[in-house]
């Protein structure tokens, strides 16, 4: 079975001017020291990864690991809700391979997975199964494409490798979700974290 998809309206605003330079210096000097004292200096902003209770004096309790990516899990808490997942959940393969069909745009798989975040050849990936964003300025011209090509979709024949398991009406069906994830985002002024 594949991965399952999820998907969060995140603060792009919020993340370029408080928690971006944060991960590049992280990654510049490859040690979490930093990350640990922004975070205890801004304890308000954060919130748990694993329970989504906001953070107290003490939650370096809750590392499991206490590795860089762990850190930056924390950091991007300050930008959504990780109890607000609006995902395609298994469905996503098959929207993926099929906005490549339909070959609207170089990079399609950006409208699914986002664009990585990285600096100094270090990808910020906490889950390390994959993470993605797409600005708040990025959404409505995407959103616009992904609707443009709906109507592509519904009269075009697919092959079963392509479909991924699923019927053209749950493909249609997953496409509309993503179509949908874009209008929230743009009514909410948000951009989109893409993981796994």
């Amino acid at each position: 079975m594949s991965m399952e998809h999820k998907a969060f309206l995140f603060d792009t605003a919020k993340y370029h001017i408080e928690i971006e330079k944060v991960l590049e210096l992280c990654c510049q000097c490859g040690d979490s020291s930093l990350a640990k004292q922004y975070i205890d200096e801004h304890l308000e902003m954060f919130s748990s990864p694993y329970t989504w209770e906001p953070l107290e004096q003490d939650w370096e309790q809750e590392l499991e690991n206490g590795n860089m990516q762990e850190y930056f899990d924390f950091l991007l808490t300050a930008c959504y809700d990780g109890e607000d997942d609006i995902g395609l959940s298994y469905s996503w393969d098959a929207v993926n391979e099929i906005i490549k069909l339909l070959a609207f745009m170089d990079g399609a798989e950006k409208c699914v997975l986002g664009t990585k975040i990285g600096f100094h050849e270090i990808v910020v990936d906490p889950g390390q199964m994959g993470l993605g964003i797409i600005d708040a300025t990025e959404i409505s011209k995407l959103k616009e494409k992904l609707i443009e090509n709906k109507a592509k979709l519904e009269n075009m024949p697919l092959s079963e490798d392509l479909m991924c398991g699923l019927t053209q009406d749950e493909i249609c069906d997953a496409y509309d979700e993503l179509c949908n994830i874009y209008k929230e985002a743009e009514k909410e002024g948000k951009g989109i974290l893409f993981t796994f």
